[in-house]
């Protein structure tokens, strides 16, 4: 952000202020919820003094919020409604794949361990949104197909979900978890698949067991490498 000030009315102490106030907003949104004070102080290198001022006159205002239990910091109301953000494109990719995206897809099912199925979606304003299978591990079949209908049910889901502000966890973790109910010991890891605008195009899904999910980043790792060249892929039609 540039914070540059100079003619806009603001000068000395009030530019100073003004800058710190836009440092912390930021700070805050990086670390997420539950920053403290003086991890905030700390990130920024500013004195305690300052950052207690500034971090009380903007829980005054609305921009930040103190936690229920006091551990720390979020934003607040008033950040939200100056985003008034779009809600985000959710895109129906056309069937059939193309090859490359199929050979792609099937490459990562060689050299990783699990059921790997690359999931779409399509939103409508009678049915809402669902998910839709658009290449499924031959080896690995979908568990209950019937139930992709209800976002909630599966990781690829969740992503859905998270695109559309109503899984925020999902949201801060870049990707999804879901732990089958059915069967307690598997579950399943997405990741998205953007368009270079950032629309979601795809889920790409591995169904595996939750001991591998306890620790998921290397699983997430390999994935993400894999779903930024099936969005490339994706893209034309899209």
């Amino acid at each position: 952000m540039d914070r540059n000030l100079s003619g806009s009315g603001f000068g000395g102490r009030q530019s100073s202020a003004v800058l710190n106030a836009f440092a912390v907003l930021e700070a805050v949104a990086a670390q997420g919820p539950g920053i403290t004070a003086q991890q905030i102080s700390s990130l920024l290198e500013l004195p305690r003094a300052t950052t207690y001022k500034t971090v009380n006159l903007l829980v005054q205002q609305e921009y930040l919020v103190r936690l229920p239990d006091l551990s720390g910091f979020a934003l607040g109301v008033k950040v939200a409604e100056l985003a008034q953000a779009p809600e985000p494109a959710i895109v129906t990719v056309r069937t059939p794949l193309p090859e490359a995206v199929s050979a792609t897809v099937a490459e990562l099912r060689r050299n990783l361990r699990g059921g790997v199925h690359l999931m779409g979606y399509q939103c409508s304003d009678e049915a809402g949104a669902s998910v839709l299978v658009l290449d499924a591990d031959p080896d690995v079949p979908v568990a209950s197909p019937a139930r992709l209908a209800d976002p909630q049910a599966s990781a690829a889901g969740r992503l859905l979900l998270a695109d559309l502000r109503r899984d925020p966890a999902t949201s801060n973790r870049g990707y999804a978890v879901h732990i089958d109910e059915i069967q307690p010991r598997a579950g399943c890891l997405a990741v998205p698949v953007r368009r270079s605008d950032g629309a979601l195009l795809a889920g790409l899904s591995l169904a595996t067991s939750t001991k591998r999910l306890d620790r998921p980043e290397p699983l997430v790792h390999r994935l993400r490498l894999v779903a930024g060249r099936l969005g490339d892929e994706l893209e034309p039609i899209s």
